[in-house]
């Protein structure tokens, strides 16, 4: 497998973890994609990318576990953007 293979591989595995964080934790996707015109969605996509976690995520998921996982580097992030939560 190529880098670019290998960086694309990686990299749809991190955005599904995140994808499955998001909608577990109840995140208010709108909010999320347009707070701060779309830089937030850059920082949290960015922070996962370069996760060193994406075993423990995985297993978090996969354990049905609930609340927000301290080993989450948008764990801030996604608890303030939570349905409901208060704007940033």
């Amino acid at each position: 497998m190529g880098l670019i293979s290998t960086w694309m591989a990686r990299t749809d595995r991190q955005m599904a973890l995140m994808g499955r964080m998001v909608e577990r934790l109840g995140v208010d996707t709108a909010r999320l994609y347009t707070e701060g015109a779309g830089t937030r969605l850059r920082e949290v996509v960015g922070r996962c990318r370069r996760c060193p976690s994406a075993a423990a995520c995985r297993d978090w998921l996969d354990a049905g576990a609930t609340g927000t996982p301290s080993f989450c580097a948008n764990a801030g992030t996604f608890e303030r953007l939570r349905a409901g939560g208060a704007p940033a």
